[in-house]
């Protein structure tokens, strides 16, 4: 081997240049040099003048020519004839015979690699000394992608030519409930149940943080624009607020003082408040049981009455102000501004009107959904179903209503079709228990909200906690 020209013992045996280099002098350049300009099977040589090479590539001259100009020819000296010149007797001496050139053995240089993309080939494709020997990203899920969720692509190693086992990769599993996408479908624990305020077991009025604060059956839950979140606090006669911090504090109502009384929020006064509602104008509305009314706090922080006769219980559709309730529940309004009302017993040994009540936009008062003064659990059309007791009432924002079923311990849904299912909870069967929301257990769950990510947030008020249903 000529260690000076050949790119793959350039310098010396084994010294091979990299893919993107050539072989001048003994030395791998990134180009050939101006004095060997040509570049020839990975060395430099100049095409006008080498014998190995001459006026291209391969192109080897013959024993006894030279390289000139590019074209393999005869010297000059070579094709002179010898002069006849006179000899002088005695003193004629034999010429020297021409030096003949060596021919040059030369041994022809193995081609340039040309760098490709490694394939699993068992060949040396990208020119690195190296036949295969790499790993590619490999995910084995038809449905899901990696990225998305917990779910995560592995890798395949290739060697001699062969792909092994995908390893490392993370597959979509059923969700546990761990505040993790487990089954990547870009949802966090659907179907899962949280305690997020409030002490479970535990009842009273304290303010502060919503872990230690405390509550006397939280009934009514209502979202402002703001993101802070509105209770209707039972037992209490009062309506709490939890700001966007988690700190809650006392919003309309006296604490423990229990009547009716109209004016500044501060100063007003309420018995056992249910039901909240916003109004798209920023209005709160309370469901105020014991005084058999429906009540309205301004974005004045002014309390006035909106439907229904204080203190005068009884069933009777017409205008607001001469309607009758037995003990309004929950509070709801769709998207054209109908305000719907769960209108139950104000005993719950008692059937009550045990329906739902809507109020429209003109402030007329009308049965909705459910059998007047029948008690029972039985999905299907809104005019034949039964209900427990009604409480809580919530639109989706899509025209289906979500009912918290006090006595039956589930919550119910009215879909756009009018048609009443169960999605929530275990009819009939009560107690505290997270998890998947068909077998999760509540014990006399009353108030329902959305938040803005469509998560379901339950008052479970025998429990004393504030439940999360992801159902979307």
């Amino acid at each position: 081997m000529d260690t000076q020209v050949n790119w793959r013992h350039c310098g010396g045996c084994g010294k091979s240049c990299k893919a993107n280099q050539v072989c001048s002098s003994g030395s791998c350049l990134p180009k050939c040099p101006p004095l060997t300009p040509n570049q020839c099977f990975g060395g430099c040589f100049d095409l006008k003048m080498s014998p190995r090479h001459c006026g291209k590539c391969g192109n080897i001259c013959i024993q006894g020519q030279a390289c000139v100009d590019g074209k393999c020819q005869i010297p000059q000296e070579q094709t002179k004839e010898p002069a006849n010149e006179p000899q002088g007797e005695g003193d004629a001496e034999e010429a020297s015979p021409e030096p003949v050139e060596e021919p040059i053995t030369e041994t022809t240089p193995e081609p340039t690699c040309i760098s490709k993309t490694e394939v699993c080939d068992n060949q040396d494709n990208d020119c690195d000394g190296k036949a295969d020997n790499f790993t590619i990203s490999c995910y084995e899920d038809f449905f899901t992608k990696p990225g998305i969720g917990e779910c995560k692509a592995g890798t395949r190693f290739c060697s001699a030519g062969s792909y092994g086992v995908c390893v490392g990769q993370i597959r979509p599993k059923p969700e546990s409930c761990n505040k993790k996408d487990d089954n990547c479908n870009g949802k966090v624990d659907e179907g899962c149940v949280y305690t997020v305020a409030g002490t479970p077991g535990k009842s009273g009025h304290n303010n502060g943080s919503a872990k230690s604060a405390l509550f006397s059956s939280p009934y009514g839950l209502a979202f402002d624009t703001k993101g802070n979140l509105y209770i209707a606090d039972l037992f209490n006669h009062v309506i709490r607020k939890i700001d966007t911090n988690g700190i809650v504090s006392t919003f309309a109502g006296t604490p423990t003082k229990q009547g009716y009384k109209d004016g500044p929020a501060k100063n007003a006064l309420f018995s056992s408040p249910y039901g909240l509602a916003f109004d798209t104008k920023g209005n709160l509305y309370v469901a105020d049981s014991g005084n058999n009314s429906i009540r309205k706090i301004d974005t004045s922080g002014t309390v006035s009455t909106f439907a229904g006769t204080p203190t005068k219980q009884g069933y009777k559709d017409g205008p607001a102000k001469n309607a009758l309730f037995g003990s309004p529940y929950g509070l709801a309004f769709d998207t054209k501004g109908n305000l719907y009302v769960s209108d139950g017993p104000e005993q719950f040994a008692l059937p009550g009107n045990n329906v739902i009540r809507k109020v429209d936009t003109k402030g007329i008062v009308s049965t909705f959904a459910g059998t007047f003064a029948k008690r029972g659990h039985k999905d299907g059309p809104v005019k034949s179903a039964l209900f427990g007791y009604p409480g809580g009432i919530v639109s989706d924002g899509k025209g289906n209503l979500y009912i918290a079923d006090l006595l039956n311990n589930v919550i119910r849904k009215i879909d756009v079709k009018g048609v009443i299912s169960t999605p929530v909870g275990t009819p009939g069967k009560s107690g505290h228990k997270d998890g998947f929301a068909k077998s999760a257990l509540f014990n006399s769950p009353v108030r329902l909200i959305f938040d803005t990510k469509g998560n379901l947030y339950i008052a479970d008020s025998s429990n004393n906690v504030i439940r999360k249903a992801i159902i979307h």
